[in-house]
């Protein structure tokens, strides 16, 4: 049964270096218009309200359709999940009240869930965070519940800085890193379970390889930039080039889930989830994103046209939840929330990488679908499960396996990958980060995209503007004493979209490229209409330098070279300026660097 899958080739175009491909035209309008995914998100947060312990603290573990929750019982996995899901909430429109969910969910997790004797995490516990041994999970250290611990934990440090989080954040990996990581020559990776106290581990994996990869594996590299998590995270993305995309030959539909401790595949062990199999493909583009291997592409591309093929619904949209691997027959046809999340994100990914517009298409409709058919309008949140049509199957909102995460998260992407990566938008992020004693300089980076390519083009605290940063570095310098909400804006720096509706709906002032610069710095800047406009750069004195544009202008994108000198004829001195887009209704300001 031999699918000739290693000897596939695939041509990467990469789009942002590229001209307009095409006009598409959007079936969903949250991916046509990516800044409405906010709302979304928060009438998802909101929901979770109302399941929140206000007398013990952390969220209960199961909750009804309309919010109320039924039991007592909580799980570190079901806190971590919707702390996850606030920040990301917070960070989208900067309302603190999500944060204090979130602090207040993982507080009860470090409180109660953190196993002092052996280090690591326990799971079930009690309304008072009573962990008891019967309790599921418990009793083990199964790496999903190990990884995924650590998901709204990294979240938070990233949101806000705290050192009470970036201590549970290494902790946790260590835990993991240290007991869990096969140092064996040749069969490295993280076995899929061990004792509670770590001892006699066994097996590998998807769940020990791929969750690792989504929950701390790309995220603790990409908040710290440090190589040893950069290395461990492209060791994991190379497991599954080197033994799950070698297993795929003995199944029928995906890839064998479930591997020995020698990473041999086990194929009693037929169940697939579509929805896995996805999100292997997610996680590929991410890790090619970071180190360009063309092995991650050509797997991910794989996994997707198998997905195509045979697992996906090309009548309503969406793809189906789960097969018998080895014979290829599908259990129902069923959808799930978490897996057409990693539809819309694994096809979105490998369109903006690939420039092939049939995977922009699949991510569009399966979008179309989830917002149609899952989101409850009554209510709030989503269904767990629909049928094939989209009718609401189940209508609890919070089990064991379902929390405030997958759907908050597919918001979350839907409003960065939409904007960044299809229409080439800025987006704005908000972080609170705390007044402190020492002065300091945080690095942020909240996707995978290439490194070169996004930059911060503008800062504001509590609503005023910030200017100590470094736009192309995404490099932000905070002296002791200063804090608060910082509203960033972030942009693709090569600003290049194959959307029907790229341009912005009024105007806008890109940021300058290269930046910082020497000699010459290319500013673009979008028009809604004709109009006259002022382009002009300010030393920080907020002196007048240069004129740059002083005339009228057609609608569309113009763009202008500032050679760094000013009106006088003579060289500008190092330093920082700012460029002023100004118009009726317009006044846009960037920050630029000339170094010599």
């Amino acid at each position: 049964m031999s699918k000739n899958i290693t000897r596939s080739i695939i041509v990467i175009v990469l789009l942002i270096n590229s001209s307009i491909l095409s006009q598409y035209s959007f079936e969903c309008s949250y991916l046509a218009d990516s800044d409405k995914a906010k709302g979304y998100v928060d009438s998802c947060a909101v929901f979770w309200f109302n399941s929140y312990d206000t007398l013990a603290g952390g969220f209960f573990e199961n909750v009804q359709r309309n919010g109320s929750h039924s039991g007592t019982s909580k799980t570190m996995l079901g806190n971590t999940r919707t702390a996850y899901g606030m920040v990301r909430a917070f960070m989208l429109g900067g309302d603190t009240t999500y944060l204090n969910y979130a602090r207040g969910a993982l507080d009860f997790n470090y409180d109660h869930a953190w196993d002092n004797m052996n280090q690591g995490w326990f799971n079930e516990m009690d309304r008072d965070g009573g962990v008891s041994s019967g309790g599921q999970h418990n009793n083990d250290k199964w790496s999903f519940m190990q990884h995924y611990a650590l998901l709204g934990i990294g979240a938070m440090y990233e949101a806000a800085r705290d050192e009470i989080d970036y201590k549970y954040l290494l902790d946790g990996r260590q835990a993991v890193d240290d007991n869990l990581w096969d140092t064996r020559d040749g069969f490295g990776g993280y076995y899929d379970n061990a004792a509670v106290d770590w001892s006699s581990p066994y097996d590998k994996g998807f769940t020990p390889t791929m969750d690792g990869i989504t929950t701390h594996a790309l995220s603790l590299y990409l908040l710290t930039g440090e190589d040893k998590y950069k290395q461990r995270l492209l060791e994991m993305a190379d497991n599954v080039v080197d033994y799950m995309l070698p297993a795929m030959n003995s199944f029928a539909y995906g890839y064998p889930e479930q591997y020995s401790s020698n990473w041999d595949p086990v194929l009693s062990n037929t169940y697939v989830f579509t929805g896995h199999f996805l999100k292997s493909a997610w996680c590929l583009t991410r890790a090619y994103l970071i180190e360009p291997k063309q092995e991650y592409l050509d797997f991910s591309n794989i996994i997707i046209e198998e997905v195509l093929n045979k697992g996906y619904d090309h009548e309503y949209g969406g793809c189906y939840k789960e097969y018998n691997g080895l014979t290829g027959d599908q259990y129902g046809d069923d959808k799930e929330w978490w897996e057409l999340e990693q539809a819309f994100t694994a096809c979105i990914m490998n369109y903006y990488i690939s420039g092939n517009e049939n995977y922009l298409e699949i991510a569009d409709e399966t979008l179309k679908f989830f917002m149609d058919h899952f989101v409850d309008r009554e209510y709030g949140e989503v269904y767990q499960t629909t049928s094939r049509t989209g009718n609401a199957i189940s209508s609890s909102k919070a089990s064991y396996w379902k929390a405030g995460y997958h759907s908050i998260e597919l918001g979350y992407y839907v409003y960065l990958y939409g904007n960044l990566y299809v229409h080439n938008r800025p987006v704005e992020l908000y972080y609170k980060i705390d007044a402190s004693e020492l002065d300091r300089s945080l690095k942020l980076y909240p996707l995978a995209i290439e490194d070169e390519k996004l930059i911060i083009s503008d800062i504001q605290l509590d609503g005023d503007l910030y200017t100590d940063y470094v736009s192309d570095e995404r490099t932000v310098s905070i002296k002791s004493g200063t804090g608060g909400i910082f509203k960033v804006t972030f942009e693709n720096s090569e600003a290049v979209s194959v959307a029907d509706n790229s341009m912005p709906d009024k105007y806008h002032l890109y940021q300058n490229y290269p930046n910082p610069f020497n000699p010459e710095t290319l500013i673009s800047f979008h028009l809604d209409e004709r109009r006259f406009v002022n382009l002009s750069v300010y030393d920080v004195t907020g002196r007048k330098i240069r004129s740059l544009v002083n005339e009228m202008k057609g609608q569309g994108i113009h763009k202008v070279v500032w050679n760094g000198f000013n009106d006088n004829g003579s060289k500008a001195a190092s330093g920082i300026y700012f460029l002023r887009l100004k118009s009726t209704g317009i006044n846009e300001v960037k920050k630029a660097v000339l170094l010599y």
